[in-house]
C-alpha cells in the first residue's frame, strides 16, 4: 500500500536523511526543509518516520 507523510515544517531541521531513504516521495523546498511530494511504501515511511532526529515526520 502507498503511504504519504506529513512533515512538520516548524519541527523540520533539513538534514536531508528522510530524503535520502525516499528521494521519489520527499524533497527540499525553497525553504531548505523537506516536503512530501509523494507515495512510498510502508516499510519505507515507516524507516523514514523513525529515522527523523528532530520528530518532524509522521504518517
Amino acid at each position: 500500500m502507498a503511504v504519504k507523510v506529513s512533515i512538520n515544517p516548524e519541527a523540520c531541521i533539513g538534514c536531508g536523511l528522510c530524503i535520502s531513504l525516499a528521494p521519489d516521495a520527499i524533497a527540499f523546498g525553497d525553504d531548505g526543509k523537506a516536503q512530501a511530494i509523494g507515495e512510498m511504501d510502508e516499510a519505507t515511511a515507516d524507516d523514514v518516520v523513525a529515522s527523523c532526529p528532530a520528530g518532524a515526520i509522521s504518517r
